[in-house]
């Protein structure tokens, strides 16, 4: 499954999908501010990067879908034009930025979508390069919805979402198969209607800890949610029940 063309066709409905999701937000308010150099990784149609903006702070969104940094640039022109905001299509699977930064974000699960562990490490790497010294790094991670309700696994669900006075029928089927969620969602409006399929893997804490310190993190704590006072070091007995957020110093 191609990645980059699954999102161009998904970029116009994704403001539709996060645009009310919001609970991450404190936590990356909380360890960025107007003096650290930020760096979001997936930043999507800008709905972190706005928040930073606003907050005062100075940040650099890379996304690999020019469809998504098309609509963010739409959104964010004005902080662009202040420089508030800087905007580039980006892979960290293929090598580093040559900029540093203070603090890399790595939001709404744009970790997951790294199906390939391998790919995953390369990327990681690839990250810690542009790091500066001592920077933090702060990964958003999923888990999947039948994880937590195994009945759920293969049903389809549906829900309303209105935008501009139009009622669009969202359905939705997620199915896990050796750690590995494929997701159809179906928007249905009354005169159209469109399908995107996407994949996305689940990596554990264990999994993730070690592909950091493989890359040479150190200080790796975790937090379940978006609970900031949370974070702690990895018991060798914890298991994952929820979303959870991992921090590193390089």
């Amino acid at each position: 499954m191609n990645t980059v063309d699954t999102y161009r066709e998904f970029a116009q409905f994704y403001d539709l999908y996060t645009t009310n999701f919001k609970i991450d937000l404190p936590l990356y308010l909380h360890y960025c501010n107007e003096h650290h150099n930020i760096l979001e990784v997936g930043c999507g149609t800008g709905r972190v990067l706005n928040s930073l903006a606003e907050a005062g702070c100075k940040v650099f969104g890379v996304d690999i879908s020019d469809a998504m940094l098309a609509i963010a640039g739409r959104k964010l022109q004005e902080q662009i034009g202040k420089g508030t905001i800087r905007l580039k299509n980006f892979d960290f699977s293929n090598g580093p930025l040559e900029e540093e930064f203070d603090r890399v974000l790595i939001t709404f699960y744009t970790l997951n979508y790294l199906i390939d562990v391998d790919q995953c490490q390369r990327f990681i790497q690839n990250i810690k390069k542009s790091l500066s010294n001592n920077g933090l790094i702060l990964i958003d991670l999923f888990y999947p919805r039948s994880f937590q309700n195994p009945e759920s696994n293969g049903v389809w669900f549906e829900k309303d979402l209105v935008v501009a006075n139009q009622t669009i029928k969202l359905r939705d089927q997620r199915t896990v198969i050796n750690n590995i969620e494929r997701r159809v969602q179906e928007y249905i409006a009354p005169d159209w209607e469109k399908q995107i399929i996407t994949e996305r893997r689940f990596y554990s804490k264990k999994e993730i800890q070690l592909i950091l310190e493989r890359s040479g993190f150190k200080n790796i704590e975790f937090t379940d949610g978006y609970q900031i006072d949370g974070f702690h070091q990895l018991n060798s007995l914890e298991t994952v029940k929820s979303s959870f957020v991992v921090k590193a110093e390089k």
